[in-house]
């Protein structure tokens, strides 16, 4: 009886989905009979909504919509039934992209199928994605439909996808299926290659080989710059690279905008297949470098079986000798060392083995070549030597070790910068005093007029100036000192240098005093120190800039009170004619106005 109240109401739910759809998805079979038995009940109902286009509508919607699930469900028996009906099986779900074809297609559901078939279903045409009911069959690996759709002349090369997505998923049979529709794959380009690169990267073994036989060029290259041997090499399946090999693929080619598959091979540490490379073959220099650079050790010995004797093998030995000092594979530094690898051999820019190692902080592969006997005094062709790049980049051990084996401790480079330079700059305290207890020289001048202890105070490294001034006689150059640390705000340098009586009034060749340089860089705690220990505030540079102008042009107001406060001259205009008030007002410093016009400065900015 509810059944009967049911069908009888006619009614829906709010989601528009009706009894019928509600039976037609778990299968009722038996309950989808009983509905339609009730024919008057469904005539009355689409009587009553022929008054309403919109009821129309949401009638048609409920058979659409209930075939779909029961061909999505694999229900045979209901959708016979519905097809019996009258529902048709050309129409598309809610969102115009799925046939009841495709939908049974999809999911494997074979009998379903054939029932379409012999009712005239559409098995030939797209939806709005490009996908057909051959590419979901395809896709989903229901061999026996593909076959059956493929016997009635069904579309499978739109947009390759039925071919791809077999190929790409490793459904076998089917591949097997669609390449009988293919004789030579060597003259089709768009199936054939694309599909052989797709079972190389997915390692789809037995479609390599069927492709192979069908004639699919093993070294063309995709869209994406690869062929299919890189393919395989990148992604570790030696089977497919094994054939491929046998097949003639090039291991050694690469495109525009990729390595070849030897490089791959060896970036990847893919020991199995670098030793399928190296039966009977021969490498391009570059792969053979990467296994040197990147510390594969296994197959660098697998590279140096029967090689006895590098010195007749200067390129290759040097390059992967460098490579191996720079990244710090001391294995591999040894193995090259044992066979006659030469140490002392400079490459292009001038770099040898031990510099590169002192460079990059390898101290045991330093080890090993100054037991050999290495020059540790051969420079590049900047002048570098081994100790200043190990002083440059703060090595501590390794300039040790260096000095412990004669490195010149006062050669310079191009640019006449010794090694303790380079390690005052750094900032490493441990090296600069060992270079000072050699006996380094740290009152000799660089190309650009800078000593030691100038740099040390430039990069504020306080202890290495407190060793540095601990060792001078005296301070002549002092102004420099002071100059430099004001300018970058080292306080507790400044002050180190004021209290071991380094004249704070000195300039520059250009009129520069220290204190201009803390006014301009607003350094407001060494402005203090250098107003308390003298500082002429009213000096002015070439260009008639004092250091309460540079005070206000910045908009250093504390600085500017403070220069106020010690009766600095704030009615002083410099070359160009600039008053103090016109350069506040040029940068927009309104509080240092009002401070200088407080102080009875000439207003001549503003009328009254």
């Amino acid at each position: 009886m509810l059944l009967d109240k049911l069908v009888a109401s006619g009614q829906f739910d709010d989601d528009g989905v009706s009894r019928l759809i509600k039976a037609c998805e778990p299968g009722h079979t038996e309950i989808v009979k009983t509905l339609f038995k009730r024919e008057k009940y469904y005539e009355l109902y689409r009587r009553r909504t022929r008054k309403s286009r919109i009821k129309t509508q949401k009638l048609d919607k409920v058979g659409r919509e209930a075939i779909m699930l029961a061909c999505k469900h694999g229900h045979k028996e209901i959708v016979k039934i519905l097809l019996d009906r009258g529902k048709d099986c050309y129409k598309c779900d809610s969102s115009a992209k799925s046939p009841v074809m495709m939908i049974a297609c999809e999911h494997g559901h074979t009998e379903i199928v054939k029932l379409l078939l012999k009712r005239g279903a559409d098995y030939k045409n797209c939806d709005m994605n490009g996908h057909s009911s051959v590419s979901k069959a395809c896709q989903n690996g229901h061999t026996e439909i593909v076959k059956m759709l493929l016997n009635r002349e069904a579309v499978y090369t739109f947009g390759l996808s039925p071919v791809m997505q077999a190929f790409e998923h490793g459904h076998t049979e089917i591949v097997k299926v669609l390449l009988e529709k293919v004789d030579d794959f060597s003259t089709c380009y768009e199936v054939g290659h694309p599909t052989l690169m797709y079972a190389c990267e997915h390692g789809h073994t037995d479609i390599v080989k069927i492709l192979l036989d069908k004639g699919a060029d093993c070294n063309k290259f995709d869209e994406g710059d690869k062929s299919p041997l890189n393919a395989a090499c990148k992604n570790f399946h030696t089977e497919i690279v094994k054939m491929l090999l046998v097949r003639g693929a090039d291991y050694n080619i690469c495109g525009q905008r990729s390595c070849s598959p030897t490089i791959s091979a060896f970036e990847h540490d893919h020991t199995e297949i670098i030793k399928m490379f190296l039966d009977g073959r021969t490498f391009d220099l570059p792969p053979v470098i990467q296994a040197f650079k990147h510390g594969h050790i296994e197959i660098v010995k697998i590279l140096l079986e029967g090689v006895e004797d590098f010195s007749t093998c200067c390129e290759v030995c040097h390059l992967t000798l460098m490579y191996a000092c720079e990244h710090g594979h001391t294995e591999i530094v040894n193995m090259l060392l044992v066979r006659g690898a030469n140490w002392n051999k400079c490459d292009k820019r001038g770099y040898s083995p031990i510099s590169t190692a002192c460079e990059h902080g390898h101290i045991e592969i330093v080890k090993m070549l100054t037991d050999r006997g290495a020059d540790l005094n051969t420079c590049d062709k900047r002048g570098h030597s081994p100790l200043i790049m190990a002083c440059k980049h703060g090595r501590t051990e390794i300039v040790k070790r260096l000095l412990d084996g004669g490195a010149d401790i006062n050669r310079y480079d191009n640019d006449g910068q010794l090694p303790i330079i380079k390690a005052c700059k750094k900032g490493n305290k441990e090296i600069v005093e060992m270079l000072l207890d050699r006996g380094a020289d740290f009152n000799k001048y660089d190309e650009y007029g800078q000593l030691p202890l100038i740099k040390a105070c430039k990069y504020g490294h306080t202890e290495i100036v407190k060793m540095l001034l601990d060792r001078l006689k005296d301070y002549t150059f002092g102004m420099s000192l002071v100059k430099q640390a004001c300018k970058d705000g080292h306080t507790e340098i400044v002050n180190m240098l004021l209290d071991r009586g380094v004249e704070c009034n000195e300039c520059d060749e250009n009129g520069r005093s220290s204190l201009m340089e803390a006014c301009e860089h607003g350094h407001k705690e060494i402005v203090k120190m250098l107003l308390d220990k003298g500082a002429d505030f009213n000096r002015s540079d070439r260009r008639g800039q004092s250091s309460l102008m540079e005070a206000c042009e910045h908009g250093y107001e504390e600085i500017v009170k403070m220069l106020l406060d010690k009766g600095a001259d704030f009615n002083k205009s410099d070359r160009r004619g600039m008053s103090l008030i016109m350069k506040a007002f040029e940068h927009g410093h309104t509080e240092i106005i009002e401070l200088l016009l407080d102080k009875g400065a000439v207003n001549e900015i503003y009328v009254d």
